[in-house]
């Protein structure tokens, strides 16, 4: 039941962060013309089993839905201490010269959780300028994927693990009774 929840609150998650980048784009198409760069970015955690010493993929996904290209972009995400996670592979702090206009960048990132618990994943910080030679950096977060669960691997496995040595310890324990009459 509480895995049934939390599966549902990471489709519930993951379907309100679409919606959420397709109004921005049905908005941005329904507007007038703007000549900026305007960037709207995602992050969403790929796995649907947190468990602590697995990898959790983190994707984030940046689109530029204005009629200008973007330069200088800068994605920072500071929500995975080193103390409760492992860096594998990926950068927290990823740089991009240029974004053309209608144009996407994905980028992830796979760390490993130390420990069991509940974890905050916050936003990412994303900054960007409008123009090549501006001074003026704009500023943008991500979604926010929100409070998740990690489980312990003992927890995990006792609820996805095949359990082969309880069905042959069973198999071993039933034997005698099922022999023995066939022996006499």
């Amino acid at each position: 039941s509480y895995t049934a929840n939390l599966s549902l609150n990471f489709m519930i998650m993951h379907l309100t962060s679409c919606i959420l980048i397709l109004s921005l784009l049905a908005l941005h198409a329904s507007s007038k013309e703007i000549d900026t760069a305007q960037l709207v970015v995602s992050k969403t955690i790929l796995n649907q089993n947190l468990v602590e010493n697995k990898d959790i993929t983190v994707q984030y996904y940046i689109y530029n839905i204005g009629n200008m290209p973007a330069f200088e972009i800068e994605l920072k995400d500071e929500n995975f201490n080193e103390e409760y996670f492992i860096h594998k592979t990926g950068s927290h702090s990823s740089r991009w010269s240029h974004l053309a206009p209608a144009a996407n960048i994905t980028h992830a990132i796979i760390v490993q959780p130390q420990f069991p618990g509940v974890y905050n994943f916050t936003h990412a910080l994303v900054s960007y300028k409008e123009q090549q030679d501006d001074k003026q950096v704009r500023v943008g977060y991500s979604s926010s994927p929100g409070p998740i669960e990690v489980k312990s691997l003992y927890e995990f496995n006792r609820y996805h693990s095949s359990h082969i040595s309880d069905w042959l310890c069973f198999g071993l324990v039933c034997t005698p009774s099922l022999l023995i009459p066939f022996m006499l």
